[in-house]
This record gives structure tokens, C-alpha cells and sequence, in this order.
């Protein structure tokens, strides 16, 4: 009996270093990502939040700050980096990234950086379209400045397909008969 208590100590003193060694590793992370982003490396310190998130969930609790920090700083540094893209004059990518950042932010609740991101990918795709018949290219152009109309249609659509049990974001209003 004395040598399972002895295991069980020895067991639960190496459960608890690994965990110790855990959170260091996640706050090390966490310090490089801004260490990279103050830098000017936006794409390397998207990388370690990312990192640093999943080290920091893995600690349960005691990694709450540092979940709640990269989930501030990941959806604002994507939002970021799909500016630099629509600067760039890449409006395509831009609006790809920018409907990125949107669904990253919904996801860690960043509801003001879900408004702006929704907003910017209309004009990154009118910035295409724009391009497009500087060029002489006008079918493109013409395609490229209905996109977005027809993107939210289509999302629509397939939100409407996942049915009333979906909320209010799909399915037919009550007491409609069709």
C-alpha cells in the first residue's frame, strides 16, 4: 500500500511539473508573438498567438489570461494583415482574408473587428471591379461588382436550407405555408 501512495505522489508531482512547464511554454509563446508584432512581423505573430492559444487552452484555468489576450489580439491581426492586402491592390486575396477575419472574429467574439471585416469585403471586390475596367476588361468587372450580392445570397440560401432549428438565421418565418 505504501509503494502506491508513493507512485501516486510521483505521478501527480510529474503531472503537475509537465503542466508548470506547459504554461511557461505558452507565456514564452505569448511574449514572442508580440515581440514579433511590435516588429512589424504581423504573419509570424499571428502564428505564435495561435500557438500560444492552444498551449495556454491545454493549461486549463491558469491559462485563462493568456487565452483571453491572443483571442483580442488574433481576429485585430488578421483584420490587419487583410488591409495590408487590399493596400497592396491584391482585392481579391483581400477580400478572401477579410471574410477570414470575420469568421475568426465571430469565433472569439470580437464583434466590432466581425462589423469592420464585413464591411471592407464589398468595397475589396468593388476595388477589383475597378481595376478591372481601368483595364478594359469589362465582363470581369462586371462579374467582380455583382460578387458580393451574389455571395450573400448564396449564404442566405444555405442558411434557409439548415431550417428553423438553425435560429433565426435560417428556415421560413412562423406561419409561413410554403
Amino acid at each position: 500500500m505504501k509503494k502506491f501512495f508513493v507512485s501516486l505522489a510521483a505521478l501527480m508531482l510529474a503531472a503537475g511539473l509537465s503542466y508548470a512547464q506547459d504554461l511557461s511554454e505558452a507565456t514564452e509563446t505569448a511574449k514572442s508573438a508580440v515581440e514579433a508584432f511590435e516588429s512589424g512581423n504581423k504573419t509570424e505573430a499571428l502564428t505564435l498567438f495561435n500557438q500560444a492559444l492552444e498551449l495556454a487552452t491545454a493549461c486549463g484555468e491558469a491559462g485563462n489570461d493568456i487565452v483571453s489576450q491572443c483571442k483580442a489580439a488574433i481576429p485585430t491581426i488578421s483584420l490587419s494583415l487583410a488591409k495590408e492586402e487590399y493596400n497592396a491592390k491584391n482585392f481579391v486575396d483581400a477580400a478572401k482574408m477579410f471574410a477570414e477575419a470575420a469568421a475568426v472574429a465571430e469565433k472569439y467574439e470580437a464583434f466590432d473587428v466581425v462589423e469592420e471585416a464585413t464591411s471592407l469585403i464589398p468595397k475589396a471586390y468593388f476595388g477589383g471591379a475597378n481595376a478591372l475596367l481601368n483595364n478594359k476588361q469589362f465582363a470581369e468587372a462586371v462579374w467582380e461588382g455583382i460578387r458580393p450580392q451574389l455571395d450573400a445570397n448564396y449564404r442566405k440560401f444555405l442558411n434557409g436550407c439548415k431550417g428553423a432549428a438553425f435560429g433565426k438565421l435560417g428556415g421560413a418565418p412562423k406561419g409561413n405555408q410554403n
